[in-house]
């Protein structure tokens, strides 16, 4: 259940759209409102707006460790193992860890 409150500023809730895939260097989103039309009382059609994210310090370290971690899996599959084999080649001294890959995992 929405707990939106409509304003004059916002009269509706902004939908985001947020590229989970991680393909890029940060994360793609885009944001879109809803606007009836003339057409039909119960049509709605989407418009997308500018968007802006600010973050805060806190924030921007959560989104610094999910960058690593995304880094680290990348890195262990292109050794050709994953993440659960990186941490026991590391446990098993075969490998010696990083302490950012280990953060990022």
């Amino acid at each position: 259940e929405s707990q939106f409150t409509a304003t004059a500023v916002l009269p509706g809730p902004v939908h985001l759209l947020v590229d989970t895939n991680l393909t890029g260097q940060s994360f793609g989103m885009k944001g879109y409102v809803n606007v009836r039309t003339s057409v039909a009382e119960n049509l709605l059609q989407f418009h997308e707006v500018p968007l802006r994210v600010q973050t805060s310090e806190g924030e921007k370290s959560g989104i610094s460790q999910l960058m690593q971690a995304r880094r680290a899996d990348r890195e262990s599959k292109a050794a050709g193992q994953g993440p659960k084999e990186y941490v026991r080649a590391v446990q098993a001294g075969k490998v010696e860890g990083d302490m950012q890959v280990g953060r990022g995992l």
